[in-house]
């Protein structure tokens, strides 16, 4: 984690993708995760993760 107090982290699992903003470890708010596998490439689960941002 940075040295930011605030920060977007996002955890690549397995099956699903959390994102979420974390204040000073703190989660403020977080996005439904999404799941990889209802993806047909990279670039539309690439645009699935900018528009949750």
């Amino acid at each position: 984690m940075s040295d930011s107090p605030l920060t977007i982290e996002i955890d690549f699992g397995g099956t699903t993708v959390k994102i979420a903003v974390v204040f000073q470890s703190h989660i403020i708010d977080q996005a439904p995760p999404i799941a990889t596998q209802e993806f047909a490439d990279h670039e539309a689960f690439i645009a699935a993760m900018v528009r949750v941002v």
